[in-house]
């Protein structure tokens, strides 16, 4: 998921150690440069609430 949705990938290296990269929040217009900073298990449920409309 982390490389599928880089917008500029990320360096894997060792253990699936990841360093680098960027990602782009559009739920809030943002770029996010450090993995670790993202949770990914919220990806699909955040997505699924978007789409119902949660903003409004």
């Amino acid at each position: 998921m982390l490389i599928t949705e880089a917008i500029e990938p990320p360096t894997v290296s060792g253990r699936c150690t990841i360093s680098g990269g960027i990602w782009h929040s559009y739920y809030d217009d943002t770029d996010v440069t450090g993995a670790r900073s993202l949770d990914i298990d919220h990806m699909v449920p955040l997505a699924e609430a978007w789409d119902s409309r949660a903003s409004t």
